[in-house]
């Protein structure tokens, strides 16, 4: 079943041309311990069966990405950026939402994302940079 799943975000994984950039965004920090940037596996290395990454485009995991209609960049500054865009996982089942990214001053080493959903309110998803060291 695993072999499906990692098949399956390897197809829906346009990110692979992030391996040539020298930032890569991930929420958890572990993930970064020993990741080989030139790998062939490097993006499925940092998602493993549990993690998320964050690309110009959008966000993935094993089984559920999010799209930005139009990237972001990673430019840290004092205003937030704003994106529409949606969520989809398997069936297709797809969550048309707004995006908020939150990249401040003096914490280069981080990105805050936001997600609408239907409360109006919500903690942030936090995410690291992985420089691969």
């Amino acid at each position: 079943m695993r072999a499906k799943l990692l098949t399956a975000a390897v197809a829906i994984l346009p990110g692979l041309p992030l391996l040539a950039q020298d930032m890569v965004l991930v929420d958890n920090l572990q993930a970064c311990e020993g990741w080989d940037p030139d790998a062939d596996s490097a993006m499925m290395d940092l998602i493993g069966e549990y993690n998320t990454i964050l690309r110009a485009d959008g966000t993935d995991t094993i089984e559920y990405g999010c799209t930005f209609e139009e990237p972001v960049e990673f430019v840290w500054h004092d205003e937030p950026q704003v994106r529409t865009g949606y969520c989809m996982e398997p069936g297709p089942f797809i969550h048309p939402t707004v995006f908020v990214l939150g990249l401040w001053p003096g914490e280069e080493d981080r990105a805050y994302l936001w997600q609408s959903d239907a409360s109006g309110r919500g903690e942030p998803h936090v995410f690291y940079v992985c420089d691969g060291e």
